[in-house]
């Protein structure tokens, strides 16, 4: 080839190690997020206390870290509002042993508007992935003027630049869960959940960094 396009430079120096190419051939070009993801109307009030997931069940997204965050005291009262696919594996049972039954709502896939009205309608999107090649559900919030708090796995810094909250966590490989990321990103969480001119800030911030 005469060009690669990787879509963040995350994934262009993690090409570059694998493969042995002219750094000159690799070029980065951003995914572009389509005009109709796009804020809600002035005036609109965001469902209070709600975190949106967005996603597969793989294990890169880390949700059995999310679970823990949101068991924490740090995010008592709040909901985790999941679309993409249903929890599986251990995860249903994750959430019994640490008493979520009520506060994790399953939507699994959506319309296009379905997803589009969840953007404009809950309060924080949370992104803890262990590793992304871009991380589109960032781009789309921070599109929505949701706010973002995310790890520091592969791409999502540099996505969410100065815009979102990241959590730079010890552990972003595999094996057990450290309790003190869990505990990290649910007071990155509940920051945002509880603090509305923080939201606003961050809203305001997310829309900037995806012109």
């Amino acid at each position: 080839s005469d060009l690669v396009i990787t879509p963040s430079e995350h994934t262009r120096r993690e090409l570059l190690k694998a493969r042995p190419l002219p750094p000159e051939r690799v070029q980065t070009v951003g995914i572009h997020v389509p005009g109709e993801i796009s804020p809600p109307i002035p005036g609109t009030v965001r469902e209070p206390a709600t975190i949106l997931s967005i996603g597969t069940t793989a294990p890169y997204k880390n949700l059995p870290l999310l679970l823990h965050a949101l068991a924490r005291p740090e995010l008592r009262g709040a909901t985790l509002v999941r679309v993409g696919y249903p929890f599986d594996e251990d995860l249903p049972a994750l959430v019994r042993t640490l008493g979520l039954e009520d506060r994790v709502l399953e939507l699994g896939g959506v319309t296009d508007e379905g997803l589009l009205s969840l953007l404009r309608s809950c309060t924080v999107l949370a992104q803890p992935s262990l590793t992304e090649g871009f991380g589109m559900p960032v781009a789309e919030a921070m599109a929505c003027g949701l706010p973002v708090v995310a790890s520091n796995g592969g791409a999502l810094p540099e996505v969410a630049g100065r815009a979102g909250r990241v959590v730079p966590f010890r552990n972003l490989g595999s094996g057990p869960i450290n309790l003190d990321d869990a505990r990290d990103f649910a007071r990155a969480l509940a920051a945002v959940v509880e603090d509305p001119g923080l939201q606003q800030a961050m809203s305001a911030a997310g829309l900037a960094e995806v012109e």
